[in-house]
């Protein structure tokens, strides 16, 4: 009779160590894939602040291109245009 119980005991033992390291294992393989997930939002966020920033830098230099000044440099600038009386002199001497 004791020895039927000691088997019983010591299968239903082995059993419960059997579920705990598959728990063991499954937490733990839950905790890597939950840091590896950590670092990929993090890298995601830090990406979308980058984004952000393009963003609010291409949105303000758009609002400068609709200013009479940026239209006026530009066009003096890259197509030489001058106001109704004013003229232009260029230097010879200097070189490009």
């Amino acid at each position: 009779m004791k020895r039927k119980t000691y088997k019983r005991v010591r299968i239903i033992f082995l059993i419960l160590t059997a579920v705990l390291l598959y728990l063991f294992f499954n937490i733990f393989k839950q905790q890597i894939e939950i840091s590896k997930l950590n670092k990929e939002l993090e890298d995601n966020n830090k990406k979308i602040e980058e984004i952000d920033s393009n963003i609010d830098e291409l949105e303000n230099s758009i609002e400068d291109s609709k200013s009479l000044k940026f239209i006026e440099k530009t066009a003096r600038d890259e197509y030489k245009m001058l106001k109704p009386k004013e003229i232009m002199f260029i230097d010879k001497n200097k070189k490009n």
